[in-house]
């Protein structure tokens, strides 16, 4: 099993590999594709930041994946908006809930700083997967008023901050 740290600098050296994609302006429906490893090696990561640091995130619950709904990058500001695909052990059903993560990209050593992790809507519970499958845009599309994202328009259950990391 990697240790918290490598699974921080795989996701950091995959990001720094892609990051060049992000320059134009290219809106997709999912930046998986596009970004490739990224959105696995991001849910090892957020999933590390929830066992530190979230009570109510147990060993019965896993992340499987997410889904990169937007991601810009500007002035070394990188910013994802996603939603996180996680399940128990107990059962085989799966449960989504929408992620906001950013943070500052050193490029040059391919370090972050001053990130920030919201996750989980605290107004709207989580939906199956099922359910998501049905409404796409349930999480992120439908819910925001502009095509500004603004991550602090949604009420977040979870907040997890870090200035150096």
């Amino acid at each position: 099993m990697k240790s918290d740290i490598e699974i921080k600098q795989m996701f950091l050296s995959e990001i720094c590999e892609h990051v060049e994609k992000l320059d134009s302006q290219i809106e997709l429906v999912y930046y998986n594709d596009l970004l490739e490893d990224t959105s696995f090696l991001l849910a090892a990561f957020l999933e590390r930041l929830l066992i530190k640091n979230a009570s109510e995130w147990d060993d019965d619950k896993w992340v499987d994946d997410c889904l990169l709904t937007k991601v810009l990058f500007s002035d070394k500001r990188l910013q994802i908006w996603g939603v996180m695909i996680w399940g128990r052990l107990d059962i085989s059903s799966q449960w989504t809930d929408p992620f906001y993560f950013d943070f500052t990209l050193d490029l040059s050593c391919c370090k972050m700083k001053n990130s920030t992790f919201l996750f989980r809507d605290m107004n709207i519970p989580s939906i199956s997967y099922e359910q998501f499958n049905i409404s796409r845009g349930f999480w992120d599309k439908d819910f925001f008023s502009d095509n500004q994202w603004d991550p602090y328009e949604r009420t977040w259950k979870l907040v997890i901050s870090s200035d150096v990391e």
